[in-house]
């Protein structure tokens, strides 16, 4: 199971991570399943619950996406904004280990979904471009460890979580200037 949800963490990592912002922009469903899948799994996994679970989590969010893309933009916007929050809650956790690790993503989320109102071009492009990293990296981790590295992240149990922060965003800022470079068509 390992193997394979580390093959579907790498492809649809870099999927948001190269061409998020463009496929939202031409093709609003897709894009709207793919943030509503991950937002889903984020949520289910954060829940506790285990990986197939969160796999079906992503699965109903992100048929919700495609229904509700349209009809509720802000609501995505909001969605993508928290997720970037909340990704960068978790890796910033190990430096915060003072608060509890749920109220120091529920921040993040938090302050992430209200920022994204601001600015939705780059608040897509910076969340599609994250959440695209941290799926790239820690789906190649999973595929050469066969273990469940989203697990370990969440818990800010990484050995060198660091680092994997800082590849992270590294991966994340290439993927944002790979789509800012973009011309709008």
């Amino acid at each position: 199971m390992n193997y394979a949800t580390g093959i579907i963490y790498v492809l649809a990592g870099i999927i948001l991570l190269l061409w998020g912002y463009k496929l939202y922009a031409k093709t609003i469903k897709l894009a709207g399943f793919l943030i509503g899948a991950v937002f889903g799994f984020v949520v289910f996994t954060l829940i506790g619950l285990t990986t197939v679970f969160s796999l079906i989590g992503a699965l109903i969010f992100g048929v919700l996406g495609i229904f509700f893309a349209r009809s509720v933009e802000i609501a995505l916007f909001l969605s993508v904004g928290a997720l970037l929050g909340a990704i960068v809650g978790m890796g910033a956790y190990p430096l915060l280990t003072q608060f509890p690790q749920a109220l120091v993503i529920f921040v993040f989320a938090v302050v992430g979904a209200a920022l994204s109102l601001l600015a939705k071009r780059p608040t897509m492009i910076a969340g599609t471009s994250l959440a695209g990293a941290t799926l790239t990296v820690l789906g190649v981790s999973q595929l050469i460890t066969n273990s469940d590295m989203w697990a370990k992240f969440k818990n800010g149990q990484l050995e060198n979580q660091e680092f994997y922060l800082i590849v992270i965003v590294a991966l994340a800022l290439v993927g944002a200037i790979v789509q800012v470079s973009r011309r709008k068509k």
